[in-house]
């Protein structure tokens, strides 16, 4: 007698065609895409790609235009108001900026959301949030206001707000923006350890192609609001796609790492091509893409 073939669960997260418009234009185009239980994903984008928009719309703050998105194959667009609250009860944000209370010590910033939403004692809260500080080995920074801290130490005190609650979905929001590469990597590291040590599900919201591949299961890569990549990023980066190196130009990586086709160029020839044909507009990527395919053909 054979064994049932094991039934694959579904994704824990699943957008169907989803688009987002504000005011008629369209900043989101059909998106579909899964994120599998436990995995990290990276959604990879620049200024304006709609990567910020997708990361409302999963955390519930914007509805799709069109399309569906479903948690644990259930379409949240049939629920009702309370049974939607539970779903995005089960999701939680790292904040790019970290949007501590200021008047706050971070003690009573991570319990700040357990008093406000959850029915626990008193007892209950401290040992949550003692237990998360450890997690993070910021214990011994709790009673330090938020403008007593580095940036790197703020990043983990927004982290710990995130998990207090005990999420099942962290989605972090450009969460190395506007750190030094030694902080960038530390943050990485802390990302590994939540989804390691807590099990969760984690979304990576960036334009960073370094933390990405550090951290990543997978990848997915935004531009204009079109997914123009996805999968395993040690392949995507590898791909010959011309799309992903103004990412990669923005992250530092050589794109003759990147792409077969370009081993004998460098990052800093690319760059100083791009910047003398734009000498207005060598900081932008737009138009990149383009470039590159006329510029990569005369090199042929």
């Amino acid at each position: 007698m054979h064994d049932a073939q094991a039934v694959r669960p579904p994704p824990l997260i699943e957008m169907r065609k989803v688009s987002k418009s504000f005011d008629g234009k369209v900043v989101l185009h059909e998106l579909d895409f899964c994120v599998q239980r436990g995995e990290t994903v990276a959604i990879i984008g620049g200024s304006g790609s709609g990567k910020s928009t997708l990361a409302r719309i999963l955390m519930g703050l914007e509805k799709p235009t069109s399309g569906e998105l479903l948690v644990d194959g259930v379409c949240l667009s049939t629920l009702d108001r309370r049974e939607l609250a539970d779903v995005h009860a089960r999701f939680a944000m790292v904040f790019q900026h970290h949007a501590l209370l200021d008047s706050l010590d971070v003690f009573d910033n991570v319990a700040f959301q357990l008093r406000d939403e959850h029915e626990l004692n008193e007892p209950e809260i401290s040992r949550r949030v003692t237990e998360v500080l450890r997690s993070l080995e910021i214990q011994d920074a709790a009673k330090k206001l938020p403008a007593e801290l580095s940036g790197g130490m703020a990043k983990r005190v927004g982290i710990a707000r995130a998990m207090v609650a005990g999420p099942e979905i962290l989605i972090y929001d450009e969460p190395t923006s506007g750190l030094d590469p030694m902080t960038s990597r530390t943050v990485d590291q802390l990302i590994e350890h939540m989804r390691d040590t807590y099990l969760v599900t984690s979304i990576v919201i960036t334009h960073d192609m370094v933390s990405a591949y550090n951290i990543a299961d997978r990848v997915v890569v935004l531009a204009s609001g079109h997914i123009v990549a996805e999968g395993d990023p040690r392949t995507i980066f590898k791909s010959e796609d011309p799309a992903l190196i103004p990412f990669a130009l923005s992250s530092g990586v050589d794109p003759s790492h990147l792409s077969p086709h370009a081993k004998h160029v460098s990052a800093e020839e690319i760059r100083a091509r791009w910047a003398k044909d734009h000498p207005h507009g060598a900081h932008r990527s737009h138009g990149f893409v383009a470039w590159l395919r006329r510029w990569k053909h005369r090199l042929s």
